[in-house]
Order: structure tokens, then C-alpha cells, then sequence
């Protein structure tokens, strides 16, 4: 089930669609417990929802004081292996208010079936890229 680039992408979709309304109990379960998460800051290891939603909600407002507001992503590409077994490149891109793109980065997905869904077990975020505020604005607030 992990071969098909749509599965892949309604992963995705439930992932990022409860990010960006905040709901990180929600967008933490698209992890297998426990999952690895590699950063160029270290590597971690998430053993709990509730560890993996602290670790999202953290990482988000970081971004939200950057006047992120939304994001969007596109599959680089995406490698099937024995049955239930995939690899995931994704390029995201971080909204802010005007539909700016101020955050970019790659992340490189390991995917696993779980029972009758896809769930992330490994993390690797790379290639982050934070652009100059846009014109005369600083950073664009967000609407609560």
C-alpha cells in the first residue's frame, strides 16, 4: 500500500492540514511510535503522541513568530520498497498572511504501513532556507 504516491499524499495532506490550524494531537499521528527525527541540531527519539505533539507545537510557534501562517508541499520523490515500506522526499514551503514563501526545507520521510494506514518512523529535516522579509514589511503577523 506504501507504493502509491496517493497514499503518500493523503498522509501528507492530514499531517500538514492539522498543523496549520494548530491541532498537534492530531498532526502527531502520523507517527509510528517511537520515531526518529534527525535534524542538523541533533537526533531525537519521539517514544509518545504527546512528546511528538510538544515537539510539533514547539517547532510551530517557532515558525508563527516568523509570521508563518500555512504551508504546502511537493513529493520529490518517493521510493516503495518490500510491501508496506516507502521512502519520501518532500520540499515545504511556509506560508506567511500575503501567500509569501519566507521557510523552505526538505524532509525525507521513512514510511511504514500500520495496520490500514501509513505512518512516519523516520524524519530527516534538511535544507532549510529562511528568505529576507519581502519589500519595506518585517515579518507579517498572523491572524489568530
Amino acid at each position: 500500500m506504501a507504493r502509491e504516491k496517493s497514499d503518500i499524499r493523503a498522509l501528507l495532506d492530514r499531517f500538514s492540514e492539522a498543523l496549520a490550524e494548530g491541532d498537534f494531537a492530531l498532526a502527531s499521528e502520523w507517527c509510528d511510535l517511537p520515531c526518529t527525527i534527525v535534524r542538523p541540531t541533533g537526533t531525537i527519539l519521539i517514544q509518545t503522541a504527546q512528546e511528538a505533539a510538544e515537539d510539533l507545537e514547539a517547532i510551530w510557534s517557532t515558525y508563527r513568530e516568523r509570521g508563518v501562517c500555512g504551508l504546502r508541499y511537493k513529493i520529490l520523490d518517493q521510493r516503495s520498497y518490500v510491501e508496506g515500506l516507502a521512502l519520501g522526499d518532500v520540499e515545504w514551503e511556509l506560508l506567511d498572511t500575503h501567500g509569501h514563501v519566507p521557510v523552505t526545507f526538505n524532509s525525507t520521510y521513512g514510511i511504514r504501513q500500520a495496520g490500514d494506514t501509513l505512518k512516519v518512523t523516520l524524519i530527516m529535516a534538511h535544507n532549510e532556507v529562511f528568505q529576507r522579509p519581502y519589500g519595506s514589511e518585517s515579518q507579517p503577523g498572523c491572524e489568530a
